[in-house]
C-alpha cells in the first residue's frame, strides 16, 4: 500500500510526526502492522511523549492479529511490568505466541522462564527445548544458556561435545557480555574432554548453519 510505503520514507527521513500520523491512520483501519508501529511510537516516545498505556494498547491489538513483534513486545511489557501490572502468566503466554513463530528473542525469553520457574514449575527440559529453538537461530544467549544445559545435563542428557559446540557458537557473539563467560566456559569443557571429543565439536561449529530468525 503506497500510504504504509509513505509512512516509512516519512520516518527514514526523521519526519516522525508525519510517520505517527501515517501510522495512526492505519492502525485505525486495522492494519496489524501499522497497530505495531504506533506501539513503537508510544513506547519509545519518538516524536511524540512517551506513553506505556497508550504503547500496550497497540502492540495488544497488533498482537490479536498474530503480529509476531507485537506478541513479543506486549509479552516483555507484562514480563517487566512496564505500564501494566506484571504478570508472568501472560508474559509466557505472549512470549510462546510470538516463538512459535520463529521469534528467536521470544523463544528465548520462554526457556528463562521455565528454567528459572517464574510463574510457572520450573521445567528445566522446556527451558532447553525453548533455548535450542532460539540458539538454533542464532540467539548467543540461548546458545550459551543451552550449553550451559549440556554440560550439566539439566533437562538434556549430559554432552560435552554439544555443551562445547553450543559455547563456541555464542563465543561468535560480538555482545562481550556472551563472548566473555562463552570462552570461559570453553577452556573448562576443553579441560575435562578428550582431544577427539573437542575436534568433534570443533567440526559441529564448522558445520552449523543458522534457522532464519524473525529477528535477522
Amino acid at each position: 500500500m503506497l500510504f504504509r510505503s509513505r509512512a516509512s520514507e516519512d520516518f527514514q527521513r526523521g519526519d516522525h510526526a508525519s510517520a505517527w500520523f501515517r501510522f495512526w491512520s492505519l492502525a485505525r483501519e486495522g492494519y496489524a502492522a501499522a497497530q505495531f508501529n504506533l506501539g513503537q511510537f508510544y513506547r519509545q516516545g519518538i516524536g511524540i511523549a512517551a506513553d506505556l498505556a497508550a504503547a500496550r494498547y497497540w502492540y495488544a491489538e497488533a498482537a490479536a492479529q498474530g503480529h509476531p513483534h507485537a506478541q513479543y513486545n506486549l509479552g516483555l511489557m507484562y514480563f517487566w511490568g512496564k505500564g501494566i501490572q506484571q504478570d508472568y502468566t501472560e508474559a509466557l503466554r505472549w512470549y510462546r505466541l510470538a516463538g512459535e513463530q520463529g521469534d528467536a528473542l521470544a523463544q528465548r525469553d520462554v526457556g528463562l522462564i521455565y528454567s528459572n520457574g517464574w510463574g510457572v514449575p520450573q521445567d528445566y527440559a522446556e527451558a532447553a527445548r525453548w533455548y535450542l529453538l532460539a540458539a538454533e537461530r542464532g540467539d548467543a544467549q540461548a546458545q550459551l544458556n543451552l550449553g550451559a544445559r549440556y554440560a550439566k545435563g539439566q533437562g538434556v542428557q549430559r554432552d560435552l561435545v554439544e555443551a562445547l559446540k553450543w559455547f563456541a557458537l555464542a563465543a561468535r557473539a560480538g555482545n562481550e557480555e556472551i563472548a566473555g563467560p562463552a570462552a570461559t566456559n570453553i577452556e573448562r569443557m576443553k579441560d575435562a574432554m578428550t582431544p577427539s571429543q573437542v575436534l568433534r565439536a570443533q567440526e559441529l561449529v564448522r558445520q552449523w548453519q543458522p534457522i532464519a530468525s524473525l529477528h535477522n
